[in-house]
């Protein structure tokens, strides 16, 4: 029996209008560290099962599920390979975002899927030129494959390589970390092709941004972890 102690939660989804349950996806760990998906009935409490083949011996994490509840995204790593796949719910068809050829020559990474369903937003190493990095994340439109994609950069260059990771979408808005090599965590905002600089403070690291516009003000929460302390922004 796995014994799960630790659980982050980093989507919520709302089902059809027809259907009153509200689900919640997240990743766990286990005693050995192991990370699996979980998927919750936040009406009830319930852990709702998967369908078979997404727990594998393989580490599975940062879910992500579309509002109507049929389609997930998640990263799964087993063996030094890291793939991106999606899941049909509730069928349990999988099917990889990425190739191997794909993921080898430019890593994709921290997948999270757009509330319609549409979109997939991937972190990934900062874009190079000229000793300096541009941070930005691959957009990929589901659709039959091959499937088309973009680049949603800031637009600004930092002189540092690094990683963007943690990818959230909300309508035209996105928001993710920055991870520059031998710094802390950073966050960014972007509506449209307009950025916000990075959301940084030295002794802090920024991380996990999550997207809302409860009053019709956009919104963003994230983590903020001090060296003796994690507190809610």
């Amino acid at each position: 029996m796995r014994v799960l102690v630790a659980a982050s939660l980093v989507f919520f989804a709302a089902a059809p209008a027809a259907r009153a349950d509200i689900f919640a996806v997240a990743d766990t760990l286990d005693t050995t560290l192991h990370s699996d998906v979980v998927m919750v009935d936040a009406s009830t409490g319930a852990q709702v099962a998967l369908p078979a083949g997404i727990d594998t011996s393989a580490s599975e994490s940062h879910p992500s599920i579309s509002s109507d509840g049929k389609k997930l995204v998640l990263e799964r790593r087993d063996s030094g390979t890291t793939r991106i796949l999606l899941v049909s719910l509730p069928d349990g068809a999988v099917m990889d975002l990425f190739s191997g050829f794909e993921q080898a020559s430019d890593l994709q990474a921290s997948p999270a899927i757009s509330t319609d369903g549409t979109i997939v937003a991937t972190g990934e190493a900062f874009r190079t030129s000229a000793g300096q990095g541009f941070p930005g994340v691959t957009l990929t439109t589901l659709s039959a494959p091959p499937f088309s994609r973009a680049q949603r950069t800031t637009g600004y260059a930092l002189r540092t390589t690094g990683i963007t990771k943690d990818p959230v979408l909300r309508g035209d808005a996105i928001a993710f970390k920055l991870e520059p090599t031998g710094l802390h965590g950073e966050i960014v905002v972007g509506t449209g092709s307009v950025f916000t600089q990075p959301l940084a403070d030295d002794g802090f690291s920024f991380s996990h941004p999550a997207l809302g516009s409860p009053d019709g003000t956009p919104l963003v929460v994230y983590d903020r972890r001090a060296l003796t302390q994690e507190r809610r922004s």
